[in-house]
């Protein structure tokens, strides 16, 4: 398995965003879980609610063209990294696990 650390701190809402931990794909997808949670200003579940094979285009979240450029913008700043390199990758959003190994991806390519 291979193993990515954050090289420098990063803060979500004035706090250190995982700075100098181990980040994996469990702890990406936790994290992308928070995001959509609080991205889509979800009120009625918590990220534990959502699944790793929560659906998220066409799905019960509603997710549309701006909720997408706003969880892209905000995944990006999250993990430092470029998400979207021209056009979307549809098949990258397919659901949260597949969003989760698209942003490992991304991460790795980083190093």
């Amino acid at each position: 398995m291979r193993r990515l650390y954050w090289r420098h701190s990063r803060e979500l809402n004035g706090a250190p965003c995982y700075a100098g931990r181990e980040i994996d794909m469990e702890n990406i997808t936790q994290q992308l879980k928070e995001i959509m949670i609080a991205g889509l200003r979800i009120k009625d579940r918590t990220a534990a609610d959502l699944s790793d094979d929560q659906q998220l285009l066409g799905g019960d979240l509603e997710i549309d063209s701006i909720d997408i450029l706003q969880l892209i913008l905000e995944i990006e700043r999250r993990f430092g990294i470029k998400l979207v390199d021209g056009e979307l990758d549809e098949s990258a959003w397919r659901n949260i696990g597949t969003l989760a190994a698209a942003v490992e991806a991304k991460v790795a390519a980083k190093k």
